[in-house]
This record gives C-alpha cells, sequence and structure tokens, in this order.
C-alpha cells in the first residue's frame, strides 16, 4: 500500500511528484536515469522549474511506492503533501 500522500495527481497509471531539489536539465536527466532500472515506467516528464515528475507506468511492473523510492534515491526529494 501506498504510504503518505506524495503524489500530486494521479490518472490511470500516471502519477505526478513534486520533487525539491530540481535546479536544471541535468537534474531532470539524473532522475530519469534512476527510474530507468527498477519501475519500468513507460513514458515521464520531468520539469525542474516547476519542480514535479510526472511519471506514466506499468502497474503490472511498479508502484508508486517504488517509483517515489527510485526518485528519493538520487538525492532529490519528493514532498510529502497534506
Amino acid at each position: 500500500m501506498f504510504k503518505g500522500n506524495s503524489i500530486l495527481w494521479r490518472s490511470g497509471n500516471a502519477v505526478t511528484f513534486k520533487v525539491e531539489g530540481m535546479t536544471c536539465v541535468s537534474c531532470e536527466i539524473t532522475i530519469r536515469l534512476a527510474l530507468e532500472p527498477t519501475s519500468r515506467f513507460r513514458r515521464s516528464h520531468l520539469s525542474y522549474d516547476r519542480g514535479e515528475a510526472v511519471v506514466e507506468y506499468d502497474p503490472q511492473k511498479t508502484t508508486p511506492t517504488k517509483l517515489r523510492d527510485a526518485i528519493n534515491s538520487t538525492g532529490y526529494t519528493v514532498k510529502e503533501g497534506k
């Protein structure tokens, strides 16, 4: 079960996370590379200027929790909502 409220938005098999600490395109690339090997996402859109990561994923292969953990493993932080 997904704990916490770090998902800003969820629609079908896509989630939007608020990510703290991204300041440039290299930050986006770092997060995308962290998502690739473990999360088996279908598509992603990262925006350092908005501080968001939108990830479309296959629920048979990964979960929002695993996606969040992959982002957090980079040193950037998925912000918990209220």
